[in-house]
């Protein structure tokens, strides 16, 4: 360092003692003096230098001091901003308990700003504190009460139950650190807790949600977007056999050895775009079994997981298969018997040709023998009666009437044959005409029997086979004229009317094909669909042939249009073969026939065909 203008002056060697000034005489004494002189200036000028020295030392000190209370000033602004701003609460104790301040955060969870530094206010500033299970926990047991008296060496990740002034609650969870002096005791606590009552809302729902999949019978399974697993249900655990703890994070294709029908890049595009995904998997389990599974995947992009429940169908789709293997094994059998059935249906068909040309070839014949007996035995009744006894002339009007019943029972097998075998070819027909032509055939008939017919309006026209229809009408009429009762003038009223046919039966043409059409039935009785297309709706005209006649009991309405099957045959002659002919002709022509009937009071006989 450079001496200062003083310090040189001062350094300035002294002015000699000469002798004869009045100064010693001694030399040595002289010089001893002169050297202490000398050595006194050094010493001086030494003094100053370490003046200076120690002056620039302090002003350094006391400039990086100011600097130091700068820095620890704004530190402290940083904390007091951290400390009153941060999301998180805190609060300190002294070492007995006492609040000596909190932040913002800390009064919004206890809900009330206690007094700092007040005795009452110990531990913590809630009005009340509860434990997890929800039981009452003193203040002085509180996490803080423990550490500050040294049960426990610090409080971490503690939950505890905090209650506001106004009753409402939330869950915190406190960490609490102990404050310590040089000696190592305690002098103080500082707590930081923060609130998680929604998250321990969020997992009650998730665990009761747990709690309802762990119900399913499904596996349901919840995987992140790596394909590890977050969630394995008590279904999972039975279908798969690996437990919870087991499978959760491991990898959910290869655990289950997954084989996906089509590549697994088609599934995740298929899956980002519609969110969700349904398809058939085959897997395997924990002991090697092979499951086929109808798995369902949704896909929940705010949790970045997706979760998928799985259905065993093992059994269903071995069921399947052996349905699929049945109804072929079905199909081929059904095959053989159709043509079986077709075979004796041709065998069949050819059978009744052979019996109907049978019954015609020997109902023909037998009229001949009839016609002579009816002949002859009218010829001893009127010109040979003089020349019977009694018993006689009895015995040959029992064979006249007896070859007179014969010979109407040929003709209406004849005609029964006929209306069988005959083709049908249905054309429009109009019923007035019909109806008119009936009434005149029958004049005979009514004029014998006293009786009358009322025909009532309109006529429409219908799809039909004239000479059928005539023969239909002929045969209801006359039957209404026939079982009249006693002391009673027959009545016989005609009318029609259009209805509403649900089903339309097809006309069927011949025998032959009526049994074709029976033989084309499926193995469940359906008709085929070609069959089905033409049972659809339409109008028909429905014809009443109404009589006043001794009716028919409901237990014979329906026999009533069998072959030979006569009621009251001792009191009323007939065949039996009428009405058969009457549903015969029907079904022939495509319709249906029916009967109303009360005993004593009539029948109301109908038959419906499709409107022309």
């Amino acid at each position: 360092m450079k001496p200062s203008r003083a310090t040189r002056l001062n350094l300035m060697p002294a002015k000699p003692i000469l002798p004869g000034e009045d100064q010693p005489s001694d030399l040595n004494q002289i010089v001893a003096m002169n050297e202490a002189l000398i050595l006194g200036a050094v010493r001086q000028h030494e003094l100053a230098a370490a003046k200076e020295v120690l002056n620039a030392q302090l002003q350094a000190e006391i400039s990086e001091r100011k600097q130091a209370e700068t820095a620890l000033r704004a530190s402290e602004q940083r904390f007091r901003a951290l400390f009153e701003l941060g999301p998180v609460a805190v609060y300190s104790c002294d070492a007995e308990g006492v609040i000596k301040e909190y932040n913002r955060r800390a009064a919004e969870l206890w809900g009330r700003a206690p007094a700092e530094g007040t005795p009452v206010e110990r531990f913590c500033g809630s009005v009340k504190l509860f434990r997890p299970d929800g039981a009452f926990l003193p203040h002085d047991e509180c996490p803080m009460a423990e550490v500050l008296a040294g049960k426990i060496p610090e409080a971490i990740d503690r939950e505890v139950l905090i209650e506001r002034p106004d009753g409402s609650r939330v869950t915190v969870v406190v960490n609490i650190r102990p404050l310590k002096d040089d000696c190592g005791i305690i002098s103080g606590a500082i707590n930081c807790f923060y609130d998680i009552t929604e998250r321990k809302r969020a997992e009650q729902a998730l665990a009761e949600k747990a709690r309802l999949l762990d119900l399913s019978d499904d596996a349901i399974v919840v995987r992140d977007f790596s394909g590890s697993v977050t969630l394995w249900n008590k279904g999972a655990e039975k279908l798969y056999g690996w437990s919870s703890e087991e499978a959760t994070g491991k990898k959910l294709d290869a655990l289950l050895k997954i084989e996906f029908p089509k590549p697994m890049s088609e599934i995740v595009a298929e899956l980002q775009r519609d969110g969700q995904l349904v398809g058939e998997v085959i897997q395997t389990t924990r002991n090697g079994r092979r499951v086929q599974a109808l798995c369902r995947r949704v896909l929940d992009r705010g949790t970045a997981s997706v979760l998928t429940s799985y259905t065993d169908i093992t059994d269903r789709k071995q069921i399947e298969e052996e349905l699929r293997q049945a109804h072929a094994l079905l199909a081929e059998h059904a095959g053989q018997l159709e043509s079986v059935v077709a075979e004796r249906t041709e065998e069949l068909v050819a059978s009744n040709h052979q019996l109907e040309a049978f019954v015609y070839t020997i109902a023909h014949d037998l009229r001949a023998p009839l016609r002579s007996m009816k002949t002859f035995s009218n010829i001893l009744l009127e010109d040979e009666s003089g020349a019977l006894s009694p018993k006689g002339q009895d015995y040959a009007l029992r064979i006249n009437k007896s070859a007179r019943f014969m010979d109407a029972l040929l003709n209406d097998l004849l005609a029964f044959s006929r209306i069988s075998q005959q083709k049908v070819d249905l054309t429009p027909v109009d019923l007035g005409p019909i109806v008119q032509e009936v009434q005149a055939r029958l004049q005979s008939e009514l004029q014998e029997n006293n009786g009358r017919i009322e025909i009532n309006g309109a006529w429409p026209s219908v799809l039909a086979h004239s000479p059928t229809l005539n023969q239909v009408l002929y045969n209801l009429v006359s039957n209404g004229l026939k079982f009249a009762r006693p002391n009673v003038s027959p009545l016989i009223r005609i009318w029609a009317e259009e209805v509403n046919a649900p089903l339309e039966p097809k006309p069927i043409s011949t025998p032959a094909a009526r049994e074709k059409e029976t033989a084309q039935l499926n193995v469940h009785g359906e008709l085929p669909p070609a069959k089905k297309e033409s049972a659809l709706p339409s109008r028909n005209v429905r014809i009443w042939v109404e009589d006043n006649g001794i009716g028919i009991a409901p237990q014979y309405q329906e026999q009533i249009f069998r072959v030979f099957i006569r009621l009251e045959s001792n009191l009323y002659q007939g065949t039996g073969i009428g009405l058969a002919i009457v549903q015969t002709g029907i079904e022939r022509m495509g319709g249906r026939v029916g009967v109303e009937s009360t005993p004593g009071q009539g029948s109301r006989f109908w038959f419906e065909l499709r409107k022309a």
